[in-house]
């Protein structure tokens, strides 16, 4: 997550950044897909979901893994 994410760049460039502000759009994105869903979810649910739906990898975050938006959907449907 965050790596490799192509970006606009200073003088009209595309390029290819990594870390943490290249993986936060991303994550405030699915919060809010998430708060819009109709079960009208808590902050706390919303964390729950994002956090039990990750899709463990050989990643060095606290995670382990990467978001799965639509596994984190599923969460808050059956939970």
């Amino acid at each position: 997550p965050g790596d490799g994410i192509f970006s606009a760049y200073p003088g009209n460039q595309i390029v290819s950044l990594s870390g943490t502000s290249m993986a936060a759009p991303f994550v405030s994105g699915a919060v809010a897909v998430l708060l819009s869903h109709p079960s009208k979810p808590s902050v706390a649910k919303v964390r729950a979901a994002l956090l039990n739906s990750v899709r463990i990898g050989r990643f060095s975050v606290q995670t382990r893994g990467r978001l799965d938006l639509g596994a984190a959907l599923s969460y808050l449907q059956q939970n």
